[in-house]
């Protein structure tokens, strides 16, 4: 197994993070990783993309098709059953490993629902 490469997100771009392994500064990687800790610019041009990037898909949830399932579930489910009766929008675009459409762990995603409470939806 090769040796772990700090430099692989480097990109020749102005503006972009450009700093290529040398001995002193993996040292400097792995004792900072032996306090949980990183160097934000060996992660940088993967975490903040240049153009963005995302898996959401073009999405219109309408208030019309959708009430009448939030108020079903307040006949569903009881408030001591679930702390929170919430529908959730999900977009497609976007699956969990269950399958379900929706993803909280991109910091690009916006998690929205429609929390309904004893018949009055807010």
């Amino acid at each position: 197994m090769g040796e772990h490469r700090y430099d692989q997100h480097r990109e020749d771009i102005a503006g972009r993070a450009n700093v290529g392994d040398t001995a002193e500064l993996v040292e400097f990687y792995r004792t900072l990783e032996s306090h949980h800790a990183g160097a934000l610019w060996t992660v940088a041009n993967k975490i903040e993309p240049w153009e963005p990037q995302t898996a959401s898909a073009p999405m219109i949830w309408k208030y019309d098709d959708l009430r009448a399932h939030v108020m079903r579930a307040l006949d569903l489910v009881t408030p001591e059953q679930a702390g929170r009766r919430v529908v959730y929008l999900a977009n497609p675009g976007r699956r969990w490993p269950s399958g379900v459409a929706v993803d909280c762990s991109n910091a690009d995603t916006s998690y929205a629902g429609w929390r309904s409470e004893g018949g009055i939806s807010n």
